[in-house]
């Protein structure tokens, strides 16, 4: 009878093993998928690097870049700015490769501890822009890479809309130009100054979809001047100087295909 049940006692600790949700277990599994930046030979190895395009609420991120180099080495961080917060990658031995022909290939988690290896970007073309997608499903987390070939659109995607104090912050539609092009995508949008800009009334705007999730501003704008580069997700608002009350000017964006935005403001 003790052997019997020293047998079923070494049974019972067999199965509570097996069963163990400690560190060793669960080493390489996938937390929540939430990825706060992405480091790589596109961005200097910063860990703050910010996404083009990030939905927390879908797991989705992509990143626009022109390539520098044939091959270019990455990570996704779980937390930005923190190189031991998790990150997504290669294996523990093997970098994972990814080329650009929209393959979704998985990645696997390092929880900052184990040095696993980076994911690589393979077979790219020096100049060419690229756009990197990483998406999770089942709580398994994925990348692909795909060649841009059209400039970044700001009303087919998503919509993007003229948001300042000279239409009262509401939405104002972009009319698409016709002088887009295959490698630049033109909008305008058109305004009647209400204030003197030296009134500091209505010469901040931005531009932005619905609920400013994704917005380009932080630029300064002087009437009459070259296009300037808006800063996707910058604090303040894009500014115009110049202008006179009453008169009618019109916003010119151009778009390139690393989802680049640039602004020039002319009076009518």
């Amino acid at each position: 009878m003790k052997k019997i049940f020293s047998l079923l006692l070494a049974g019972v600790a067999t199965l509570a093993f097996a069963g163990c949700s400690g560190v060793l277990h669960d080493y390489g599994d996938a937390p929540n998928p939430t990825l706060g930046a992405v480091a790589g030979g596109f961005n200097g190895w910063t860990n703050t690097g910010a996404w083009t395009t990030a939905d927390d609420s879908t797991h989705t991120y992509t990143l626009s870049f022109t390539a520098s180099a044939e091959e270019i080495e990455w990570k996704a961080l779980a937390v930005s700015g923190n190189w031991n917060g998790g990150a997504y990658g290669g294996t523990s031995d093997t970098v994972t490769e990814i080329e650009a022909d929209g393959t979704a290939v998985e990645l696997t988690y390092d929880n900052g501890t184990g040095g696993y290896k980076n994911a690589k970007l393979a077979k790219l073309t020096t100049g060419s822009g690229y756009k990197l997608t990483v998406y999770s499903e089942v709580g398994k987390v994925y990348a692909k890479l795909e060649e841009v070939t059209t400039p970044l659109s700001l009303i087919d995607d998503r919509t993007f809309y003229v948001q300042g104090m000279f239409n009262s912050w509401s939405a104002g539609a972009l009319t698409e130009s016709a002088e887009s092009t295959a490698d630049n995508n033109i909008y305008t949008y058109t305004f009647t100054a209400v204030a003197d800009d030296t009134s500091n009334t209505n010469n901040s705007f931005g531009l932005a979809t619905t609920g400013w999730t994704t917005k380009y501003t932080g630029a300064t704008l002087a009437v009459g001047g070259d296009y300037i580069q808006l800063e996707k997700g910058a604090d303040t608002n894009n500014s115009i100087t110049g202008w006179t009350a009453g008169s009618s000017y019109t916003i010119t964006f151009k778009t390139d295909k690393n989802s680049n935005v640039y602004a020039k403001v002319s009076a009518d």
